[in-house]
Order: C-alpha cells, then structure tokens, then sequence
C-alpha cells in the first residue's frame, strides 16, 4: 500500500476524489443559499487538478530549522525546484531503489530469472487497458454520433427562428451553425472545433425555441464544451477511482444548472414557468455524446432543476466558492509535496509528504502561535525596503502583520540610524538577517520565532508569470532616481500592470511629488497592492503555472523555514479557515521627528516609536509569551528639544552622536 501511495497520479486522485465527496454533501447547504456558478468553478479547478497535478512535484526538503538558534539563521534554506526529469512520468514512485540494490542484499547477478509477470507490472498494465478501453468507448460514439449529423442535420430554414437567431448572436463572432436533426431527444450543443447548435423537430417554433437558443448560447459562450472535454481526459487518466466519475457527473449536472440561472438572471415568474415548461418537454428518452450540452437530464437532476427554476433568485456567494477553491487547492497541493531526505541522511524510503509544524520554545499564550520577520530588499546593494513582523495564532486564526517604517531610528553605533540600513550594514546574507533580527528583538521585547528574506524582484517577476495585476493606483507616479536604477511613469487609476510597473509602484516614494505623509503612504500602497495580488493569484488559470511560481521563489526566498513548514502553515490558514477579514494590517505607531547628521551635515528625517502605543500592540496582538513587555524591556529611541539622542534601553550606542550645529 506504501508503495501504490508513492504514485503522485494515486495521491492526486485520492486527493480530488476527497473534495469531490465534500462538495457534494455540501451541495443541499449549498444550493439553499447560493447560486451554482460557484461551484462549477470548483468542478473546473478540480478537473485542471486531476490533469496537471500528477505531473507537479513540490519538493519539500527535510530538517527543519530549530527556532531561535543562531546555527539556524546561519543556515537558511533557500525553497529548491526539481528538475525536469521528475515531472516524466507521473505513474512512477518517486525517488525508486537503485536496481542493483536488491533486497536482502542479494546482488542483481545473483537474482534467478523469472517469467512471472510482477503485481507492480500486472497493475501498470490493466491501468493502461482501462484507460485505453475508456478513450476507444468515448471516441466511438461520438464518432457515430458525429456520422449521424452529417448525414441528417439540414440548417434551420424557419425564416422567423433564423432572425431571432441573428438578434442573440448579433455580438458573437462565428456563432454555432443552427441545424435542425430528425430523431434527436433534446436540444443540444455539440462539436468542440465546429460547433453546432442542434434541434430536434418541433423546436422551430420562435416562442418555444428563445429559451432553448439562449441556454445553449449560453453553454457556448462559457466553452463548457471544452470543460467536458477536459473532464473527460481526466476521467479517462483516474478512470479507476469512483469519486472522479462522481465529480464527472456532478460538473455536467452543474454546467447545466448554472446555465438555466444564467438564462434566468431578470426574469420573472412568468418567463420561469415557461422555461420550465421548455425543460420538460425535453425530458424525453434517448442517449447523447460526452462532448455536448443537453437541456434534459435524469429524473432526479431534472426534479432538482425544476426547483430552482421556479425559485427566487439566489446570492451569488462568490466569497464561499474562493473559500471552497482555495480549500481544495491546498488539498491538492498536499498531494503534490514530496519530502526530500538528503542522499546522506538514507534512502528513498525515508522520504514523507507531510507537512511539519515548526518548532518553537518558551511559555507561551498558546501552543500555536509563530511570529516571522520578513525582510524585503530591492538589490544586492540596496537597504532593506520592507520590514514586516507577522504574529500568527493558528488556533484563533488570526493574524496581525506589523509594518516597520525604514526610516525608523533604531539604537545602532552608526550615524544614520535608520532601522533599513541595519541589514547591508553587515553584509546581508545570513549574518545582516540575524542582526535585522536583533534590532527587531529590541523594538518589540521579543525574538521573532523565525525569517524570511525575499528580493523584491520576486514581486515582479511573480506578475509577469500571473499575466499582470489589476490594480488602481493612488496617484500620477513619475521618479527617477539613476542611483537605485528607478525609473517610474505609472499613471493614476485603475489598470493591469505589468513585473516592471509593479515594481515601479511599491517602490515609488518621491518626497515632492509623492505621498503626503510619506513612508506611510508607501506602506499602504504596497500592502493594498499585495492584497489585489493574492486575491487574484487565487485563480483557476494559475493553477498551471505552479512550477513557475516556484522557481520564482526559489531564486528569491531565503529562510530558515523549511518548505515543509512553509507548507504546514498555508493548510494551517486555508484548511483553519483563515479570511481577509481575520488579517490585521497595522503600522509602527510613531511620530515623525529630525535628528543631526554628521556626514551628510543636515538634518534627516526619523520615524520614533509612541511607546505606550507599541508597548499594548506588542502585548495584545505580537508578543507569543504570557509574560508582558514593559518600556523597559525595550530599545526605544527619542530626540529630545536639544536634538540630543536618548535611549529607553540604556546609553546610546553611537558615542559620536551630537546635537545640531548651532
């Protein structure tokens, strides 16, 4: 059983197959409150998933980092991809005993030959039989089918039928051709290449016939023809596994119910019963192929649709089918992670796909709460430009994201004390990261558990392999700046932007022409800007560029999480029901002030702490540990009326720090 689980196709089905099933008990909770193009959304992601998924390998490297140490930040663990020979075959235990290691011990040589067929071999081949079984099938009758409308199809010629035709597809390019097939049970729409719109006879009539066109006009305009095609394939891939003919089913029922709610957005009780009428009337016998709509359906499905129909209109409940989305991509995402043992640590079958928690020490308010320090930096050369301190309480599920000014003073030994500075200051890498780290200890009274450096190119180049972000932006933005290669023209109002552009946008930060109450203003800017962009990451067109994504994080994450605590905390926050609503965005309450400068012989400007306001942020929504942080047990800065330098901790440590020049 071990072995057939290490088959990324097995895991992925499972994995699928278990959404699928909680969809449909979900479905009468469902259908009470919400319309269904939510959830044939879902149907569509999952179909994607069973077809792509088996192919995807998240590697997740092992030994996780102990929290707080300082060996860990010295040995930060950048999120590696797998090379293009373990996507090759998706039927293939990962990572297989070499064959001259047999069991036992017994060398390859030695092995008696054999002309018995192996279980593993005799399974191979009856996966590949049914699947040949399940096409061959498929093709046939919509071969047969496909004959049967050559031959007897004739185009409409009902004068009327065809002008009320051409008023519905008056904005459509190359409609469906509208013919009309002898014998044929019920309305339908076939042909995925050349598209045809057929009806049976007696359907001519225009009042009976206006229903029928817009709901298979309908099914057109969304290409619900090529979803059951791919619905098809990913039956054909999983044929052994019940739950995905279930989903099968379900995603055909689904396209068919969305669509009758489509048709039927504006109308009222009226134009409802003779819809209804029209779905009865088709509630005739008689087969039809895979590849095509059809407004019957089986007795029950077409009870159901009857229900709704004659029902008031429902919410749309778009928030519950992103949940819903979002929930059976995290599964799916589970079945694709594979844990990595490293070649000296043993073999392959040491290798697990579970997530691991991460570790972390001391008394705490609750077992489950982990604070990260993220540092953002645009360059190798450049100073930190983005300090976040994210608290998470896995068990609350909630989270609060403290947004740390760069030009924050901080109690350092040189003469800009600007808390951005602290990380090239030494060097970056993995000695800056533990330094930034003890900074942030002395702001806030506390080590953060864990960190996360990320180049901001990642941001970038992540919008391009996403196709852009949609986003309004707050203002005419023009910089340039040849010392930091900045070179930004983005004008205001909303628009799709580009790797480069959104660059340009959380990087904006002109003192002149920019935000009036500066650093500030870029904060907001960029934590609405990371918000539009994970909302719309979300989507179901991303799901195929997975790898993608994750070679962006590979050539700019470094952390001491390993990737498959990283993993552990995204099912933590999908699986725990974590929303937009349970995250708290709050800045570093502070005041603006100036301090003397000696080597650039001018004031700068300084952001200070507030600190009775830090001091209850830090205990009500960062801190982890019971006990509380008081003034004291921070290294608070403040400039007095002299322009002297004070610290709350203690001395100042820059010794050469003087008041303005008179």
């Amino acid at each position: 059983m071990s072995e057939l689980w290490s088959i990324p196709l097995v895991r992925i089905s499972a994995a699928v197959g278990a959404a699928a099933a909680a969809i449909t008990l979900l479905t009468p909770l469902w259908d009470r409150h919400l319309q269904t193009a939510g959830r044939r959304r879902v149907w569509c992601l999952l179909v994607l998933a069973l077809l792509i998924a088996p192919w995807l390998h998240l590697p997740i490297p092992a030994a996780p980092a102990a929290a707080g140490s300082q060996a860990a930040a010295e040995e930060a663990v950048a999120v590696q991809v797998l090379p293009d020979t373990a996507l090759a075959d998706p039927m293939r235990p990962l990572e297989p005993a070499p064959a001259g290691e047999a069991s036992h011990g017994v060398p390859e040589t030695a092995a008696a030959p054999s002309s018995r067929i192996s279980p593993k071999t005799a399974a191979a081949r009856l996966y590949l039989a049914g699947v040949i079984f399940f096409l061959l099938y498929q093709i046939t009758g919509h071969l047969l089918f496909s004959r049967k409308v050559r031959r007897w199809a004739r185009p409409v010629s009902d004068p009327a039928l065809l002008a009320q035709y051409r008023v519905l597809t008056a904005r459509d390019r190359r409609p469906p051709r509208l013919l009309v097939l002898p014998g044929l049970a019920s309305p339908m729409l076939t042909g995925l290449l050349r598209p045809a719109l057929l009806l049976p006879q007696g359907t001519e009539k225009p009042q009976t016939a206006q229903w029928v066109l817009r709901h298979e006009l309908t099914h057109w305009r969304r290409r619900d023809l090529l979803w059951k095609v791919l619905a098809l394939a990913a039956n054909a891939l999983h044929w052994f596994n019940p739950l995905v003919w279930l989903l099968r089913h379900r995603l055909d029922r689904d396209l068919e119910q969305s669509c009758d709610e489509s048709v039927l957005q504006n109308a009222d009780a009226a134009d409802r019963r003779a819809y209804g009428a029209v779905i009865l009337s088709a509630a005739s016998g008689g087969r039809y192929p895979a590849v095509s709509t059809s407004l019957r359906g089986g007795a029950g499905a077409l009870r159901h649709r009857l229900g709704r129909i004659l029902d008031a209109p429902r919410k749309r409940g778009r928030g519950w089918s992103v949940l819903c989305g979002v929930l059976c991509l995290a599964l799916v995402l589970s079945a694709c992670a594979r844990e990595e043992v490293p070649a000296e640590a043993g073999t392959a079958d040491q290798t697990s796909a579970d997530a691991a928690a991460p570790e972390v020490t001391g008394e705490r308010k609750s077992a489950d709460i982990y604070t990260v320090l993220i540092a953002g930096q645009a360059g190798p050369y450049n100073n930190t430009d983005a300090i976040l301190l994210a608290s998470y309480d896995v068990t609350g599920q909630q989270m609060t994201v403290l947004n740390i000014p760069r030009d924050t003073m901080v109690n350092v030994p040189w003469d800009i004390k600007k808390i951005g500075s602290v990380y090239q200051y030494y060097g970056g890498g993995a000695e800056g990261m533990a330094r930034l780290r003890e900074t942030v200890t002395e702001l806030v009274g506390f080590a953060p558990d864990y960190t996360i450096q990320v180049e901001w190119d990642a941001v970038g180049e992540m919008v391009d392999a996403m196709g852009g972000v949609y986003f309004d932006v707050p203002m005419d933005m023009d910089y340039e700046d040849p010392y930091q290669d900045l070179s930004i023209h983005i004008s205001k109002g909303p628009q799709t932007l580009n790797g480069e552009q959104a660059m340009g946008v959380i990087r904006f930060r002109d003192g002149k022409n920019g935000y009036s109450n500066g650093d500030i203003g870029r904060i907001e800017t960029q934590q609405a800007f990371l918000k539009a962009m994970a909302e719309q990451l979300l989507q179901v067109q991303n799901l195929s560029k997975i790898n993608q994504f994750t070679q962006v994080l590979a050539e700019n994450v470094t952390t001491d999480l390993s990737p498959s605590n990283l993993l552990w905390f995204a099912q933590q926050a999908v699986l725990g029901g974590l929303q937009a609503e349970d995250i708290r965005f709050v800045t570093l309450p502070g005041e603006g002030v100036s301090a003397w400068s000696r080597t650039y012989h001018q004031h700068l400007s300084y952001i200070i702490p507030q600190q009775d306001a830090l001091v209850e942020l830090v205990n009500d929504s960062l801190s982890p540990f019971q006990s509380e942080v008081t003034r004291e047990d921070l290294a608070l800065m403040s400039v007095d009326s002299q322009g002297a330098l004070h610290c709350t901790s203690g001395p100042v440590a820059d010794t050469q720090a003087a008041a303005p020049v008179a």
